[in-house]
């Protein structure tokens, strides 16, 4: 059979709301407005998920119910919540899809053609390194994820192995299991290394980099594993690169004392789905980025290595030795990810959506890495962030953390941006948002806007607190613009849009999250960033002064920051 069919994203969810569903993808998040939509999008969901042909689904029902359908599919698949995929006969290995059903959905998101991802990782020839109760663990969860040719380089496999790897081949998916003393060319090497083995792994990677072959390796330094993979002239950064670049050093947790069972098994998962993605997926770019898991709680990140030009693995990331060969593409992180990508050792610890109420708004919980902590745990609490998509929550969160982290003094506030420009309107909105919210207006001379005036954002949120809202908003002296709805949410903004935008979803904010003490709404940013020359001037007639806040080493090559306190103007 060949053909296309509809397939659910594995990143989408779905809640029903008030006359329709919300539904959410790392992409963002959007409302389908509709009576019956959300029984629709219920009933649907199991199939999208596996997969459905368009006209045989519209075939068998009802002409009415046909034609709302289509056009629900139609509306997802242009959100990309559904996404065409060829079908061919013999696309899915039933027997291997019942063993390895994570890789199988794995490979049927991401490859046209899981059958052929699972052969080239079934007869991917791997090579493991290191004591036995290191391997053992390494070799079980290889195994669990679908290779079938390992050998061990430094012990024997033991009886247990030996079963597990028997256990496979009576259902259909026979492992290759050798023990020391075979040929290690053309194996990818693996090696999971204890606080103090460097030397080992070093030693072993060059022997793999002397053959030709691939090697992955986990490497432990104070309370962080780092995890890579590199490839001989790929262009991409080796371990060394990743490790001589190590982001945690920054951080100053106490050295691991061994290996245990925990982080071992936690290194064996992580690289073996890594190995998987590179081998079965296709996807080299795994190579050009390095995992670390904060050993202390198990939470793990991901970040950008590019090769350094001082590391002595030169052969590993000097690219293709054939010319005609396209260098490797580089894999850059960018804004909020690069806050998100360091969370165990940067500002941000955590970033979810818990339980917390995910209509008219979305609303993330954040919470932050104290600064300079001694201890492997996040705050406790933290700000809800709220906004009208997934994609504007995370950037203002990430935002929002590394604000959280700096201390800029009594009576200063600090803001924080991609560039000075927005560091600084941040800042200053966020001074404004308190000092001027009780100050009482100019009846006399301030500029009003008219009520019937809004913009199209601050029309569709005003809808979405599905009654009247009652909005004030008039010039300030400074030049700034304060709305206020209903009488008690004030905001301010460089003009009246944004202020009233940003009035209107902190009331939204108050309505869906409630008053309690344990509840801080932070909205985010909403409009243009200001001219540098129009903040300051602002800033001037408030008679607040600038300094440049230190941030943190990990976000500080992304980010800039800006203390504003009241002052003379530099």
């Amino acid at each position: 059979m060949t053909g296309t069919v509809l397939r659910l994203r594995a990143d989408a969810y779905y809640v029903p709301v008030p006359n329709g569903v919300w539904i959410r993808t790392t992409d963002g998040s959007f409302t389908l407005n509709g009576k019956t939509v959300a029984t629709w999008v219920e009933k649907l969901a199991p199939l999208l998920d596996r997969g459905v042909v368009p006209d045989e689904l519209l075939g068998a029902l009802k002409p009415e119910q046909a034609a709302f359908v289509d056009q629900l599919l139609k509306a997802l698949e242009q959100r990309k919540v559904l996404r065409p995929e060829p079908v061919d006969e013999g696309s899915d290995d039933p027997a291997l899809a019942r063993l390895f059903p994570q890789q199988a959905e794995f490979l049927r998101h991401f490859t046209p053609r899981p059958a052929e991802g699972f052969i080239r990782a079934r007869r991917y020839p791997l090579a493991l390194a290191g004591p036995a109760e290191r391997v053992g663990t390494l070799a079980t969860t290889l195994m669990e994820t679908g290779f079938g040719d390992i050998m061990l380089l430094d012990t024997a496999p033991g009886k247990e192995l030996r079963e597990f790897a028997e256990d496979f081949g009576r259902n259909g998916a026979p492992v290759r299991l050798a023990g020391a003393g075979g040929d290690l060319e053309g194996r990818t090497v693996i090696g999971v290394f204890a606080p103090g083995e460097e030397e080992d792994a070093w030693r072993l990677l060059d022997r793999a980099e002397a053959l030709g072959s691939g090697a992955w390796a986990a490497l432990v330094r104070g309370q962080a594993m780092l995890l890579k993979g590199q490839v001989p002239r790929s262009g991409r950064a080796c371990i060394r690169c990743a490790w001589r670049r190590l982001a945690h050093q920054a951080v100053e947790l106490p050295q691991s004392d061994g290996l245990g069972h925990v982080p071992v098994s936690v290194a064996a998962t992580v690289l073996a789905q890594e190995v998987f993605q590179y081998v079965a997926g296709g996807d080299d770019a795994v190579l050009g980025e390095g995992v670390v898991v904060d050993l202390t709680r198990l939470s793990i990140w991901r970040t950008d290595v590019d090769p350094d030009p001082a590391c002595p693995g030169h052969a590993v990331h000097a690219g293709p030795a054939d010319p005609s060969i396209a260098p490797a593409a580089r894999r850059q992180t960018r804004f909020p990810e690069s806050v998100f990508g360091a969370r165990c050792f940067g500002p941000l610890f955590s970033c979810t959506p818990g339980q917390l109420p995910q209509f008219p708004l979305t609303a993330l919980r954040l919470r932050i890495n104290p600064p300079g902590r001694s201890e492997p745990t996040g705050s406790a609490d933290g700000p809800v962030i709220v906004a009208e998509s997934v994609a504007d929550a995370r950037a203002e969160a990430a935002l929002t953390a590394v604000e959280a982290t700096l201390s800029p003094g009594a009576q200063a506030v600090v803001g924080v941006g991609q560039d000075s420009a927005e560091a600084r309107a941040r800042a200053l909105l966020r001074w404004a948002d308190t000092a001027l919210a009780d100050t009482a207006p100019d009846e006399a001379g301030a500029e009003r806007r008219p009520g019937t005036v809004r913009s199209e954002r601050a029309r569709a949120l005003a809808e979405l607190a599905g009654r009247e809202v009652d909005i004030s908003t008039e010039r300030h002296p400074s030049g700034l613009w304060r709305a206020r709805v209903d009488g008690t949410v004030t905001r301010t903004g460089f003009g009246p849009d944004q202020a009233e935008e940003r009035a209107l979803m902190a009331a939204l904010a108050l309505g869906q999250l409630g008053q309690g003490e344990d509840v801080t709404a932070v909205t985010a940013w909403t409009g243009t960033v200001p001219a540098e020359r129009r903040t300051e001037e602002v800033a001037s007639a408030l008679r607040l002064a600038w300094r440049e806040a230190a941030l943190p080493p990990l976000v500080a090559a992304d980010l800039t920051g800006f203390v504003l306190a009241p002052g003379h103007v530099e």
